[in-house]
């Protein structure tokens, strides 16, 4: 599996999967799950870099002494919001506003996803970052309730196509502040049926 990292602007990530062929449901479950119990995972705080206590103890935590006044110190971790992960053929992506969570985070993702790449569907590779803008945004006037994509900076490419991948064309729009909102994305479709060569070559 290819790990590439584009621009990355934690409060506004869009997640990209590319796999050797579509998934089917069974696999899909999988890759879901995975994201779910991720996103769960940070939502609560769990990837939070200044209290490792028991990775810095080393190998022996035999009577290891927890320091609760320390943990209690650090500033909290917290991931704020994720949308609804969508398929287009051989391709998966996920929008992400990682809050306060550390980088932790996505090093847990990759080791997780290395895994899944192994043991249950093989993914060719993983793209973090990065926003596609060549072509126009469309909003569904559904999702305004849900999500609104000044606030956030969200970006989808449309074709008539009805396909997407993430192309060469990416750039970071200036961040602004966060709305908390129900955890979900506005979708659309997307371009890469259109342009074969754009996965990021």
């Amino acid at each position: 599996m290819e790990i590439r990292f584009r621009e990355v602007d934690p409060f506004n990530c869009w997640i990209w999967l590319r796999f050797t062929h579509a998934p089917g449901q069974g696999e899909r479950g999988y890759i879901d799950t995975v994201f779910d119990s991720w996103f769960f995972l940070g939502k609560l705080g769990g990837f939070n870099a200044e209290n490792l206590q028991v990775q810095e103890e080393g190998a022996e935590l035999s009577w290891m002494g927890y320091d609760a006044e320390s943990a209690a110190r650090a500033m909290p971790a917290l991931m704020h919001n994720m949308g609804e992960l969508e398929y287009r053929g051989e391709w998966a992506r996920c929008w992400l506003d990682m809050g306060t969570s550390d980088a932790l985070a996505l090093d847990v993702l990759i080791n997780t996803l290395r895994q899944l790449d192994t043991d249950v569907v093989q993914i060719e590779e993983l793209v973090i970052g990065g926003v596609l803008l060549h072509r126009p945004v469309v909003v569904h006037p559904a999702d305004h309730q849900f999500l609104d994509l000044h606030h956030v900076g969200v970006e989808l490419a449309q074709s008539s196509a009805g396909c997407w991948c993430p192309g060469p064309a990416w750039r970071r729009r200036p961040a602004a502040p966060w709305r908390s909102t129900p955890r979900r994305a506005a979708t659309s479709p997307g371009c890469c049926a259109t342009a074969p060569a754009m996965a990021l070559r």
